[in-house]
């Protein structure tokens, strides 16, 4: 393998573990229970977890995406899935005035692998 293509999946998988933990960081206040300082104004017609639950299974597949030999319709429908993510979230965060620099730090590392999936297929 060469050393470009190393350098692109280290960084990869850096990260999609970040990815995984701002997604979590989201998500902890249900699983303790509580009102943390996550997102506490919630405009959104539903719960702000939800695209934090699929952010975290999103990452988690850029985790297998760079290190397991899936077939290329794979790839192309996780980076479509990830695309459409993006998108969907800027546009509820516009409509709604919506701003959560976890949610856009998710969009942003999200947008870097999508970009690196690209150059590495």
């Amino acid at each position: 393998m060469p050393k470009h293509s190393m350098v692109l999946r280290l960084a990869a998988n850096l990260l999609a573990i970040a990815g995984i933990a701002d997604s979590a960081y989201l998500m902890y206040p249900i699983f303790l229970n509580c009102y943390a300082n996550v997102c506490l104004y919630n405009p959104l017609p539903f719960p702000s977890e939800l695209p934090a639950l699929g952010g975290l299974f999103w990452f988690v597949a850029a985790l297998v995406v760079f290190n397991a030999k899936i077939p290329l319709t794979l790839k192309r429908i996780w980076q479509l899935l990830g695309i459409a993510g993006i998108a969907a979230l800027i546009v509820i965060s516009i409509v709604y005035s919506y701003f959560c620099p976890y949610c856009y730090a998710a969009h942003t590392i999200g947008a870097a692998l999508i970009l690196i999936s690209m150059r590495e297929i």
